[in-house]
């Protein structure tokens, strides 16, 4: 699955956009389960 978002040009972008703000929203996400 994540590896699709880097099947194009532009992958260390797509890669910092993804730890700047997908994996954080991710971690909120976690924790407000807990």
């Amino acid at each position: 699955q994540f590896s699709i978002y880097l099947q194009h040009d532009g992958k260390e972008q797509t890669l910092e956009a993804y730890g700047e703000r997908v994996m954080p929203a991710i971690a909120e996400l976690a924790r407000a389960k807990q």
